[in-house]
């Protein structure tokens, strides 16, 4: 039995790792109605992992994985992330700061 975490981590790991042998379980209409009838166990972070994965289906087929209902939410969410700093981000940061180069830094 799947929980939400674990649901949307299939779904997105289906869109970064973009293998053709997958795409056929990726969009798969029984996943899909999974998702849907769990939307109201999903938090924040999930929902944007289904984000991705919706934009992986739409960049493949053409058109949205999810219900349009289900879609518009999960990209409010992922518009409405605050942003942060990986902690990747901040220690490139601290050793481009302490060799002396002069950066701007971006945050996504």
């Amino acid at each position: 039995e799947f929980n939400s975490q674990a649901l949307a981590n299939t779904a997105w790991a289906y869109a970064v790792f973009n293998y053709p042998t997958n795409f056929e379980f990726g969009t798969n209409p029984d996943l899909v109605r999974l998702i849907v009838s769990s939307m109201d166990k999903f938090d924040k972070r999930e929902l944007r992992q289904l984000h991705q994965w919706n934009l992986w289906g739409k960049e493949r087929i053409g058109k949205s994985l999810l219900p349009l209902n289900v879609s518009e939410h999960c990209l409010e969410v992922f518009s409405s992330s605050e942003l942060s700093q990986s902690r990747l981000q901040n220690d490139v940061a601290r050793a481009l700061c302490s060799m002396g180069v002069t950066f701007e830094e971006e945050v996504i």
